[in-house]
């Protein structure tokens, strides 16, 4: 069992674990319930990376972006403790209640335009902002030296 993360009935079925008896686990106290087939342990804290991974493999093209994307690359300063994360992805619907009731965070859903099949990708070279379609870049940011 992955600590940190949520779990899914489909992998409580995978261990042998079927909805009627995580019911039963729920009212003894042997897992808890977030949501509608999501589960967790009870002496289990989740993790915020665990739990994005586990939205990802849920929700088509989940990324972190914006802000919060800049902030994790060490590319902001003087960043808030508790920031909302900005969350995108390619379908229009709500996160989890019980993922932003423990990480704050809003969700932006865009669709790429038509004809497009591959997203946008910008790199930063010397301050400078180039844009490559479809290429997968590394993100550099020039630093002074001194």
């Amino acid at each position: 069992m992955p600590r940190g993360a949520p779990l899914a009935s489909a992998e409580l079925k995978n261990i042998g674990v079927s909805a009627p008896l995580a019911y039963q686990y729920v009212k003894r106290g042997w897992l808890n319930k977030l949501g509608r087939g999501v589960f967790t342990l009870p002496a289990d804290e989740l993790q915020r990376d665990a739990t994005l991974k586990f939205l990802a493999n849920r929700m088509p093209g989940l990324h972190v972006g914006g802000k919060t994307a800049l902030a994790w690359r060490g590319v902001r300063h003087n960043i808030p403790s508790k920031e909302r994360l900005t969350i995108w992805g390619l379908e229009s619907r709500k996160l989890p209640a019980w993922f932003s009731s423990r990480f704050p965070s809003r969700y932006i859903s865009k669709t790429l335009p038509q004809g497009a099949t591959r997203p946008i990708r910008i790199e930063f070279t010397a301050g400078i902002a180039k844009r490559t379609a479809g290429v997968r870049t590394r993100t550099r940011v020039a630093r002074d030296a001194k």
